[in-house]
Order: structure tokens, then C-alpha cells, then sequence
């Protein structure tokens, strides 16, 4: 039975947090009520006095909803400074270039989407807008800055010729480009060397009940190929795609932050699907978070089929990647995860009210923190360390604005859900003292000042492609 921590007995969602840091877990703890028990049945006449007497004090929110980016593709706009990323589209070959002016004179890089090296870039602009760009050992790219800061014109490669269209990014943004990894193994059980029929497929089982099941290919290979061609379902595959960093001022720290991006368990699912029963396969993406010059922090996603009706869907958590250091930043470093979880308890019930559609909802001056129990009751969990065996830190990920509280354990037909939640602010962490004052990661919060002690636990939130925020009327 999972057992609650400790936590506020009243929120104050208008005043600092007490972050006293969740009890270990022993016997149930329950939050104090604020409710009196009658012990006769009252009057339902109000008296003089209770007529007089104040109301609860309520402030109403307004409830905004903001589009972000998650994807490195996508329309974009920009000045034509020539002093960013571009990514777009050479015909139909994915591409990202990185530049970067000196007078009239253009240097970069540019790299498409496959591991490896990037291409050095040189050129020139003529006039406001019309450049020319030459890769060394590649192509150029002849073409014109739109005004929407569009990259337009035409690639040429020894004697072919195509279109080109490179979309801005923010100039924040470091070089980034998509890898996807595949691999494929046909169903191959021991089993099928005595089971396999000679010109269709069958499926039987392993042991007396129906599961595991086990597909056995035709013999004939003919008919597996025309198979196989028709239900490439029957294979096992594995795909994995996620995002690599170029362009960066060290190519050891490039190196060594690109190990991080692909340390998804890309080799060791491949490993698991060799012995091949059919109809398993696993898919894992990357979304992007929040990106600049020094970090990236992106979030994975998974879905695993083992031939059942519904695929088990989830979150794979968040990194945070130094772009400096070329390393990895785990939470402990950036924040005290103990205390951090009181401050998620003030700020989740706020959120839910955020979050229920309307576009207005009322805050009362005081409001009860959230619960293991109460939290558990929902469709996703967002608090952490409920008991021994729970997880010790939240679903997190890092935003421009703060730490993002994931939420996490939602069902497979919304498990796009996990990782989206109330964003605590770096204003509020400060002033609540949770920042570590050395954290590799301190200048994401360099120049930001405390919150006022009358400051929300939490005002916006990350919900995929999208920032919800709320303000007082």
C-alpha cells in the first residue's frame, strides 16, 4: 500500500512555500483537515452574523495558451542576418546549415541528416539578401533571403540541380539535425524448424496456454518474400529517432554531447529482438524542450508492441545536455529534490484548475497542497518518493522558464501525456533557496530575481507543443 509523505497542511499559493522536505515513508500520514465535523445539525437559516461575516476571498486567473516548439522542422521567421541555424529541405533530402557573418563575407557549417561529420560552409552575400554558399567537397546553395527570413534558391552538385527552402531558427538555437536508426530481424524461433508450414504463415504458441505466441514464416521462399513484402508487420523491427548537436566550439565536447543524444537503449533493444518471435517491435522519438547556445534539454517518448491490442506507450524521461562541457546535467545538480517535491505539491493544485478548459477559473487565498492519495486518483501521478519503492525524483525537464513537473503513469491512449506539467520558475526556486549556487547549469537562471513572497507557486506549464499560462484578472 503506498503511504503519503508529509506535506503542507495549509498551501500558502499567495506566500512563500515551506519546503521542509517530504518524510520518509512509515505509517499513512493524512493532511490536517480545515473542515469542522458538526456535531448537531445546523440551522439552514444564516444568523445576522453569518450574514454579515466576510466571504472566502477568491482572485480569478485568466487561462492563455501560447504555441512552442518541439520539432526542429517546421515554418519559421527571422531577419535576414544570415547569423543562425536554417533547416529545411534540399528536394527532398532533410538539411541544416549554421552561418555566421563577417562583413559581406558567410561562413558555416552545414550537415544533413545522417551521423557523421559536418560540411564546412563558405560564401558570400550580395546585397541584403541574394548569397551564395559553396560546401567544401559538396554542392552550393544560390538563393535569396525572403522577407520572412526564408532561405530560397537552388542547390547544385556536379550536374544536378534542385530547389532548396531553409527555414530560420532562433538564433539561439545550436546546429541540430535528426538521426534515425532501424533494424530488422525476421521471425526465426526454434520452434518454427518443426511447426513452419511450406506456403503460408502460421502462428502457435510456446507452452500449453495461448501466450507467448510465436509466428513461423513460410518455407518457400518465394512466398516469404511476397510475405513479408505485403506484412512487414511479422518483423521485428526497432526504430529510433532523436536529435544530434553540430557546430559546437570544441568537436570533443560535440562528441561527447552527441553520446549523450543517443544513449536511448537503440543497441540493446536491437540485441533484444534478435531472437525474433514476430510481431514485436519498438519505436522511441525525441521532442525538444528548450534549446540555446550552452544547453539542450529534449524528452523521449516509446511505444513497444509485443503483438497485443494495445502497444505500451510512455515517456522515457528528459535529459539535459551542457553544449559546453559535453555532458550530461542530472537533476540533483541544478536543484535540492527533496524540498523541490513540497513546492510541486503547492503548485499542482493550481494547475489542475489551469488545466480544466476553461479560459477563467478562481483561486481561493488558501488552498490545500496536493497528495499522494489525491494525486494517485488521476489519470497521471505527478508527485514522487509516495513510498520506498516509488520513483525518487519527478518526471522532469528543463524549460526556458523553469523545471518543468512532469507528469507521469498515464494510460497507453494518452501516454503522449507523460512529461507534461506545471512549470516552477526559476523566480520561485530562488526565492524558496532550492537553486544550487554551483550547478553547471546556474546560468539558466543567471539574472533572474526571487519572487515576491505574494508570487504563484506556478504560472505556466509545458504541454507538448503547447505553453499554458495564467494571470490575475
Amino acid at each position: 500500500m503506498r503511504q503519503s509523505s508529509s506535506v503542507l497542511a495549509v498551501a500558502l499559493v499567495l506566500g512563500p512555500v515551506a519546503c521542509s522536505g517530504p518524510a520518509q515513508p512509515s505509517a499513512p500520514a493524512t493532511a490536517p483537515s480545515t473542515v469542522e465535523t458538526p456535531t448537531s445539525v445546523p440551522d439552514p437559516s444564516p444568523s445576522a452574523e453569518e450574514h454579515d461575516a466576510p466571504k472566502p476571498a477568491h482572485r480569478r486567473w485568466v487561462v492563455e495558451t501560447h504555441p512552442i516548439t518541439q520539432d526542429i522542422d517546421g515554418a519559421s521567421s527571422a531577419p535576414c542576418d544570415f547569423d543562425r541555424s536554417y533547416r529545411g529541405l534540399i528536394g527532398k533530402t532533410p538539411v541544416t546549415i549554421v552561418l555566421r557573418p563577417a562583413g559581406e563575407k558567410l561562413s558555416g557549417l552545414s550537415h544533413y541528416d545522417r551521423e557523421g561529420p559536418s560540411l564546412p560552409l563558405s560564401g558570400e552575400r550580395n546585397g541584403a539578401a541574394d548569397f551564395l554558399l559553396r560546401e567544401v567537397s559538396g554542392g552550393s546553395f544560390k538563393g535569396r533571403c525572403d522577407p520572412s527570413g526564408v532561405l530560397q534558391g537552388t542547390f547544385t552538385l556536379g550536374h544536378r540541380t534542385d530547389t532548396f527552402e531553409l527555414q530560420p531558427k532562433p538564433r539561439e538555437w545550436p546546429g541540430l539535425y535528426r538521426v534515425t536508426r532501424r533494424a530488422q530481424v525476421e521471425p526465426n524461433h526454434p520452434i518454427c524448424r518443426t511447426r513452419a508450414a511450406q506456403n503460408e504463415a502460421i502462428e502457435t504458441s510456446l507452452e500449453e496456454e495461448d501466450y507467448p505466441r510465436v509466428v513461423c514464416l513460410p518455407r518457400n521462399p518465394a512466398r516469404r518474400r511476397a510475405l513479408l513484402a505485403e506484412a512487414p508487420h511479422l518483423l521485428c523491427s526497432v526504430e529510433d529517432v532523436g536529435y544530434r548537436a553540430f557546430g559546437l566550439e570544441n568537436v570533443d565536447v560535440e562528441r561527447r554531447a552527441n553520446q549523450v543524444l543517443s544513449a536511448t537503449g537503440y543497441e540493446a533493444t536491437v540485441k533484444a529482438i534478435e531472437p525474433c518471435t514476430g510481431t514485436r517491435s519498438s519505436f522511441k522519438t525525441m521532442t525538444l524542450v528548450a534549446a540555446s547556445r550552452g544547453f539542450l534539454s529534449v524528452s523521449g517518448f516509446s511505444s513497444e508492441s509485443f503483438g497485443g491490442a494495445h502497444p505500451m506507450n510512455g515517456g522515457t524521461g528528459s535529459v539535459l545536455v551542457d553544449l559546453v562541457r559535453g555532458a550530461s546535467v542530472p537533476l540533483h545538480e541544478i536543484v535540492d529534490v527533496l524540498r523541490l517535491r513540497d513546492v510541486a505539491a503547492a503548485c499542482i493544485p493550481i494547475y489542475r484548475l489551469a488545466s480544466g478548459g476553461d479560459e477563467m477559473f478562481d483561486l481561493p487565498d488558501r488552498i490545500e497542497p496536493a497528495t499522494c492519495e489525491a494525486d494517485q486518483a488521476t489519470m497521471g501521478r505527478f508527485l514522487w518518493r509516495c513510498d520506498t519503492d516509488d520513483r525518487s525524483e519527478p518526471a522532469w525537464s528543463i524549460a526556458k522558464e523553469g523545471i518543468v513537473i512532469g507528469s507521469f503513469a498515464n494510460p497507453h491512449v494518452s501516454a503522449a501525456m507523460d512529461g507534461w506539467g506545471p512549470i516552477i520558475p526559476w523566480a520561485v526556486l530562488l526565492r524558496e533557496g532550492l537553486l544550487k549556487s554551483d550547478s553547471p547549469a546556474k546560468s539558466l537562471w543567471s539574472g533572474v530575481q526571487p519572487a515576491p513572497a505574494g508570487a504563484l507557486a506556478c504560472t505556466s506549464a509545458h504541454e507538448g507543443d503547447v505553453l499554458r499560462s495564467w494571470r490575475e484578472q
